[in-house]
């Protein structure tokens, strides 16, 4: 008896071609797969085994269906799988390592999508393996992460689109590093989803002729554009164009094939385009307040910044701009792409711009990017690009023209350039509009690289570098010529102020002038020889003009004048504080209005003598002797100490007094008693209220002030009609995310009379009674997440000093910082005395 199976014909056979996402293979071997189309066994499916035969067995999870592609059968998933424990595998012994092709075709009830990295129910996990041990993938890790894929296992990072109109073809290339298994892996399969001609072949690498045709399409976009014919270096690219079209149609080995690209490319980048066309974004600056950071030019990829979010950490470095937070340039280093990231969650609306504004010359432009993106998923709690759909729907837009929307490819980048024409000079704005069109709840991750903004050259005219070289020389030159000016303010027989080492300053100004002369002299074609010669003339003039007369002469002339130009601040200084009227009764007096006049008399001696080592000192030392004489001034006044509050030292710190009504009457409240007085705080033990230190050890000496309210209350009425109030209190500000503390004084009926409450994070105040610049005097420390005993450094301290003077009805606030003292101007007072100081946050 002989027994007739009817077999299917194989997709693929020796020596087709098989295309993954990103490659192509050449097959060398027999179908490995049994049943793969599943036409052997009363219900398709002999050769493959069940994820969970006991719970989820073929029979009631698959029905065989007929119609696939190749006249074979399929395997139609009968009801959604909830979990990844039902589905169907097959295990391929291999005798040797190498590389194996495997291919299958999905078609669904409804358009979806395969991807690894989704774990849940229904996530159509479809996946081809090598492993040693021929286990299944298990699930590793919490929270859904992705499956693990046995011994050795590596995901091949591949995701694909499918139908309910026709059968897509899912492919995936594995390395198999020695003998081993190939594992077919399918389960948590959609509802309706049907599987046809599941096949595994050993293959061979080629070179696969999508990726020249990317670069021929690309070259293309601006050889069709505008007539090219007669340009430099035209008909050299086409023959190299042309070879590579050529090797594309005969089907040349890889070899081939790269020597044929290499030759196209080096065509382009080192003959057409430099002969054609300027990139002037590399020439569009942005303002980055810092020199040499590599920040300079509108190209991110010259960026060597890391920025999280752009529209917060790029601030208002002009000219891009971005019209959400999620734009970000991931990279510290060169060549590193802008992103566009969306986790999961996000509910607001987006609209995700980019936008370059600058000011361009008429001409033709080419503007475009080379770019891919897709559909985020969470891979091992982690955000990970899917190559499951092209769902990032983008368009470029220059000068109000929009090219129509094109996807972006998740696994490939690709090209994009488009022409557009600029009929006169005038400021324009060009940008990437780049929109998810799922659901936010998936997230997308999208990356921009290489942006061009190429204007074609016009024969004759100065090319924008050589505009831009020669603009740099004439802006270094202008400063050169602006510091001579100042130098020569400081050398005339008027200026008498700075009369020491004037004749230090000429040499200096006399070489400086005729460098400055050589330099004016230049002719055009001399500028752009040393450009052609790739030397950075500007450069030359900022550090042996610019930089020779500063650094040699004008600061040396400047320090030498220091003890001379300084006096006058300290005497000016000195008097401004003798008469204030805090200070009108204070037992040295007159000791500092004899110092004030010793020191005006040692200065103005001193402008009149040549510059001697031992005059400098003689000022310096008068200039320390009148400022400690201000000190001991200040510290000699009568005063009566009515409150004095001090949280104490790590050996003796202060107490927190928690009183509560065992009857509950009266609401929980805490208190820390001083030498005199006593602070009230609503709230001290939870983490949002107040504290000393911020843990049972650390800075005790500091109170540590949470989201609640702490109050001194002053006894009595502290003001009468000529008396002055003086409030002095430490502050140490974090940058703390949008979160805002201080201060206010409040008065016997209520009113407030004076407070700062402000953010060093926005570096915005929601009150300010005396106008206080905190964000030039007052440090912040750090980044946002700066905290604890970067806070409590000394050198993040604000010496706060208010008077509130009730006889001359005005008040004033000093503070004393690492970052200065300044006295703010005085406010009018018409308050009633003072009762209380709060000290609050949120």
């Amino acid at each position: 008896m002989m027994a007739v199976v009817a077999l299917g014909a194989n997709a693929y056979n020796v020596d087709d071609f098989v295309y993954t996402k990103t490659a192509k293979y050449q097959v060398t071997g027999a179908n490995l797969v049994v049943n793969g189309d599943f036409k052997s066994g009363d219900t398709g499916t002999d050769g493959w085994d069940a994820i969970d035969a006991v719970n989820a067995p073929l029979a009631t999870t698959f029905t065989m269906g007929v119609g696939g592609p190749n006249g074979s059968n399929t395997q139609k998933v009968l009801a959604g799988q909830t979990a990844l424990t039902a589905g169907m595998k097959q295990q391929i012994a291999i005798e040797m390592g190498g590389t194996y092709v495997v291919t299958l075709r999905v078609m669904g009830a409804g358009a979806g999508f395969t991807d690894l990295d989704l774990t849940g129910a229904n996530s159509n996990y479809i996946n081809a393996y090598y492993n040693t041990d021929g286990a299944l993938a298990t699930a590793g890790g919490t929270n859904n992460t992705v499956l693990s894929y046995g011994e050795n296992g590596v995901s091949g990072g591949y995701g694909f689109s499918f139908s309910n109109e026709g059968f897509t073809e899912v492919s995936f290339a594995i390395e198999a590093p020695a003998e081993g298994f190939i594992m077919i892996d399918l389960r948590g399969l959609n509802e309706g989803l049907e599987i046809a001609d599941v096949e595994c072949h050993s293959a061979t690498p080629v070179y696969d002729e999508r990726i020249a045709g990317r670069r021929l399409a690309y070259f293309n976009k601006y050889l069709n554009a505008v007539d090219m014919t007669e340009r430099e270096g035209y008909a050299d690219l086409k023959a190299t164009m042309d070879e590579v079209q050529n090797g594309i149609d005969t089907n040349a080995d890889a070899a081939t094939m790269a020597s044929l690209m290499e030759n196209m490319e080096m065509m382009w980048k080192e003959v057409f385009v430099p002969s054609n066309f300027s990139n002037v974004i590399d020439l569009i600056p942005t303002t980055d307040g810092s020199a040499n950071t590599g920040n300079n030019s509108a190209n991110w990829m010259k960026w060597t910044s890391k920025w999280n979010k752009l529209t917060s950490d790029y601030k208002n470095k002009a000219p891009w701009s971005w019209s959400t937070d999620r734009w970000a340039h991931k990279g510290t280093a060169e060549n590193s792409p802008m992103t566009v990231e969306w986790q999961r969650t996000s509910t607001y609306t987006w609209d995700n711009i980019a936008t370059l504004t600058a000011t361009l010359d008429a001409g033709t432009y080419f503007w475009g990017v080379s770019a891919d993106g897709g559909m985020s998923t969470l891979n091992k709690e982690r955000w990970a690009r899917s190559w499951a759909q092209e769902c990032i729907a983008t368009q470029l837009f220059f000068n109000g023209d929009t090219t129509d929307i094109f996807m972006l490819d998740p696994a490939i980048t690709n090209d994009y350039v488009f022409a557009f024409e600029l009929k006169e000079t005038k400021e324009i704005t060009l940008g990437i509009r780049s929109n998810q069109t799922l659901a936010m709840s998936n997230g997308n991750f999208t990356s921009f690289y290489n942006p061009v903004l190429y204007q074609l050259l016009v024969a004759g005219e100065d090319t924008p570098e050589q505009k831009a070289y020669i603009e740099r020389f004439n802006v270094q030159l202008e400063a050169l010529a602006g510091r001579i000016e100042v130098a020569n303010g400081y050398l005339a027989a008027e200026q008498k102020e700075m009369p020491w080492g004037k004749e230090d300053l000429l040499v200096g100004v006399t070489e400086a002038k005729a460098r400055y002369d050589a330099w004016k002299a230049m002719t055009k074609d001399e500028i752009l020889y040393a450009m052609d010669n790739y030397e950075e003339i500007a450069d030359t003039v900022m550090n042996s003009g610019v930089r020779f007369l500063n650094n040699n002469y004008i600061t040396p002339f400047l320090t030498k004048n220091s003890p001379l130009t300084n006096m006058p601040k300290a005497i000016a200084a000195a008097t401004a504080t003798k008469e204030m009227r805090i200070y009108s009764g204070s037992a040295k007096m007159s000791d500092l209005e004899a110092e004030i006049l010793k020191a005006q008399n040692l200065y103005d001696a001193k402008l009149l003598v040549p510059f001697s080592s031992e005059d400098s000192l003689a000022l310096v030392e008068e200039k320390a002797a009148l400022e400690a004489l201000v000190v001991e001034f200040k510290n000699a006044i009568t005063v009566e100490n009515v409150i004095d509050i001090d949280f104490g030292t790590q050996e003796a710190p202060a107490s927190i007094v928690k009183h509560e009504d065992p009857e509950g009457l009266v609401e929980t409240y805490y208190t820390i008693d001083g030498a005199k007085g006593q602070m009230v705080m609503a709230d001290a033990e939870s983490s949002a209220g107040y504290g000393l230190g911020y843990n049972a050890t650390d800075s005790l000496g500091i109170l540590c002030v949470g989201n609640s309210v702490a109050t001194v209350e002053f006894s009595g009425a502290l003001a009468k009609a000529s008396d002055i109030v003086n409030i002095q209190f430490d502050l140490y500000m974090g940058k703390l995310t949008k979160r805002y503390a201080g201060y206010y004084v409040v008065s016997e009926i209520g009113d407030t009379i004076c407070g700062l409450y402000f953010s060093s994070y926005d570096g915005k105040d929601k009150y300010n009674t005396f106008g206080v610049d905190y964000n030039k005097y007052i440090p912040g420390v750090g980044s946002s997440k700066a905290q604890n005993a970067a806070i409590a450094a000394a050198s993040n301290k604000t010496h706060f000093d208010i008077v509130l003077d009730y006889g001359a009805k005005m008040m004033y606030c000093t503070t004393s910082s690492s970052k200065g003292t300044v006295t703010t101007e005085s406010v009018a007072l018409n308050s009633a005395a003072p009762a209380k100081f709060i000290l609050t946050s949120d």
